[in-house]
């Protein structure tokens, strides 16, 4: 064999070893809800939820919340909740993250479709929102499923370049993380104040605690609808005046078909119901998450969720 053979099969056997190298490089890890992973020294990856639902929208209901809304009734979104911290000393966008994620069902791969960002303090999902240097952002991973795979065991995998985290996805139930709300509790909502849930009722109208001879009111949105309605006491514990929607919000489950829920409130006189008023600092008062339903809908039929400062949690209907 010549000597220019040999250095061919030499060069040859240095790509192969550098391409098994390359290869031997990438990490996989398995997580499970709750756990942070570290990828590549810049990112702090957390899978908090899982939310099963035609319907994507931002948790607290801001003015006019924009969302996804599947039309195919056969299908779903299953929605995986995570908080990513940026380790890195520039702002990360979309692109800049990960190079894919899909979720794998019995080795079939459906690509994931939208990566949004939860922002102005949650009202609003961004599918180009960039997460700033040492911040700390909620994501939503938002991917159609077959209603009929919904059984079927599935995990989520995220493809970061070096690392590929994987996650085993419960879709049992409409929200996979909750804990059963305890009324009459007050629950602590960061940068707010305090929430306690009182009563959940269906009602035909929602009239304010200390009406007058005339007064606003809240009124379902047809004759042939009704409100599920959660009474709550809200306090702002800070200096300034903050919104009172953004202390909850409900979510109602009626088989396949979600529905999200808005967030009233007395005035200050208690006189009126009112939409987008603000606590003064200091200040306590009756706020109201409300859901619209069909009339034929009954309290059995009904699943539950109530969103308060990043948690779920579930009521069940007596």
């Amino acid at each position: 064999m010549t000597k220019s053979v040999w250095k061919k099969l030499a060069i040859i056997s240095a790509v192969l070893c550098m391409l098994v190298g390359l290869t031997s490089c990438g990490e996989t890890v398995s997580l499970t809800m709750g756990e942070t992973a570290t990828v590549d020294k810049h990112v702090e990856f957390t899978a908090e939820n899982i939310i099963v639902s035609p319907e994507v929208f931002p948790p607290i209901s801001g003015n006019e919340p924009m969302g996804w809304v599947l039309s195919d009734e056969s299908k779903t979104y299953v929605t995986i909740v995570s908080t990513i911290k940026n380790l890195s000393d520039k702002a990360l966008s979309m692109d800049d993250l990960w190079y894919d994620f899909s979720i794998c069902l019995q080795e079939e791969y459906i690509d994931g479709t939208i990566v949004a960002v939860t922002t102005n303090n949650d009202t609003k999902l961004n599918d180009s929102k960039p997460i700033g240097s040492g911040k700390t952002k909620t994501v939503y991973f938002i991917t159609e499923v077959d209603k009929a795979d919904l059984k079927k065991p599935m995990e989520a995998e995220f493809d970061f370049g070096g690392t590929t985290l994987i996650l085993p996805l419960d879709t049992s139930r409409k929200v996979a993380d909750s804990t059963l709300i305890d009324l009459k509790e007050s629950y602590k909502v960061d940068g707010l104040g305090t929430v306690t849930p009182k009563s959940i009722a269906f009602m035909d109208e929602l009239e304010p605690s200390n009406p007058g001879y005339t007064y606003e009111y809240y009124a379902p949105q047809t004759k042939d609808d009704q409100l599920l309605v959660l009474k709550a006491s809200a306090e702002n514990t800070t200096t300034k005046s903050k919104s009172a929607y953004r202390y909850m919000n409900i979510m109602a489950f009626v088989g396949d078909d979600s529905y999200l829920g808005e967030v009233v409130s007395d005035d200050e006189y208690s006189a009126n119901i009112v939409f987008g008023d603000k606590l003064y600092a200091g200040e306590t008062r009756n706020i109201y998450a409300i859901v619209n339903l069909p009339k034929s809908v009954k309290e059995s039929d009904c699943k539950i969720y109530i969103y308060i400062d990043g948690k779920y949690y579930r009521y069940n209907l007596e």
